[in-house]
């Protein structure tokens, strides 16, 4: 395998700390094990929810591993010796902050080091341009596992059918790299996975088909499902609801029964989430009567309903400027037994507002509070 000099110690002192660094580090560790510890547990502290969400405080995180990594480099020198763990974390970063060249970057010093020893530190570079939609980097990764004698397994094909489907998406390459669709550009890498006799799982269907239902292609999309089937793959809620889904987003919903009908002859009964999909699906094309509609069906085959799928037809009530229609639903989610959350009723406030009604905005607002719920006019 080739290598090259060292980005760390080239990169070393080319920092300005700032104070989320200075309350990351908790000063500059003295051995890769007390490195690598601070790395993990700057990784917990910015898996919540709301770091996951936002691209700007990842690459913030991102920004301060590297500069810790780099200070701990500078300051211990070659009794700093890093690990394929301490460059296995700080690709995680890269994926967190969707930074590719980071990834690339990292990934080609950890080979270069002679640290790239186990297909699992490939598969997180990989996830990284995945996450990046960067299908190219992701086989380029892939190449240079293979260069160390590394075995891919099906999280590897996996990573890589999901990179072809993101960056096809993303703009990531063009339509004819990906072999003219992105579906297609995901079957390429299922076949090469086959190829290598890897036993497919549900992620793999799962990820055809969710790149059939985006292409477009719902035919192609119950053929994966039928396969996944054949192959003895249980059908979850998540390959349920990515069908249902893709039928509602561009077959309007009569296109949906024939999905229902393929799930039922394989046995797999309406959820909760298939449901919410589809009524979600409706009400983010402002389609109140379509998402109306599905979530009657849903109560009337004895789903179970769930908040979000109320929610979402109170959205789309509002969005529309139905006060009356967002209100029905509202009372028919506590009906049904459920307990509204701040996005109802900040819904329902929204809903009065957009018709000009402020003394019913007022009344909701009393009546979230009521609820015991922090809702403000402001938001």
């Amino acid at each position: 395998a080739r290598r090259r000099p060292g980005v760390v110690a080239a990169r070393a002192g080319a920092w300005a700390p700032s104070k989320a660094d200075e309350d990351d580090q908790e000063g500059i560790p003295a051995t890769c094990m007390e490195l690598n510890e601070m790395l993990t547990r700057m990784s917990q502290s910015s898996s919540s929810a709301s770091e996951s969400r936002s691209s700007g405080n990842a690459a913030a995180k991102l920004r301060s591993a590297e500069s810790l990594v780099e200070r701990a480099v500078a300051a211990a020198g070659e009794r700093m010796v890093a690990s394929e763990g301490t460059f296995r974390k700080l690709l995680t970063f890269a994926g967190r902050a969707r930074d590719a060249p980071a990834a690339a970057r990292w990934f080609e010093e950890c080979q270069s080091k002679g640290l790239l020893r186990t297909m699992e530190t490939a598969n997180v570079a990989m996830q990284a341009a995945a996450l990046a939609g960067d299908v190219s980097v992701a086989e380029r990764f892939l190449e240079m596992a293979i260069e160390e004698r590394l075995a891919p397994d099906i999280i590897s094909y996996n990573t890589l059918m999901t990179a072809a489907a993101s960056s096809h998406q993303g703009g990531g390459a063009s339509r004819e790299a990906l072999g003219g669709g992105m579906l297609a550009g995901v079957e390429q890498w299922f076949d090469r996975a086959l190829a290598a006799q890897l036993k497919p799982t549900v992620v793999t269907y799962t990820t055809l088909i969710r790149s059939a239902s985006d292409d477009g292609n719902m035919a192609a999309a119950q053929r994966w499902l039928r396969r996944a089937v054949d192959q003895g793959i249980e059908v979850n809620e998540v390959m349920a609801g990515t069908l249902i889904d893709g039928s509602a987003r561009h077959g309007g919903p009569q296109a949906v029964e024939e999905p229902f009908q393929v799930l039922a002859a394989l046995r797999v009964a309406p959820n909760a989430f298939a449901v919410t999909s589809v009524v979600s699906s409706a009400a983010k094309r402002q389609d109140l009567e379509a998402a109306q509609s599905w979530l009657e069906w849903g109560i009337h085959s004895r789903v179970d309903p769930v908040l979000a799928t109320f929610n979402a037809v109170m959205h789309a009530a509002a969005t529309v400027g139905d006060q009356k229609a967002a209100e029905h639903w509202f009372d028919a989610c506590v009906e049904a037994g459920l307990q509204p959350d701040i996005i109802s009723y900040t819904t329902q406030i929204d809903a009065a507002a957009r018709v000009g009604d402020a003394d019913a905005a007022e009344v909701w607002l009393a009546r979230a509070r009521a609820a015991g719920l922090p809702v403000d006019l402001r938001m």
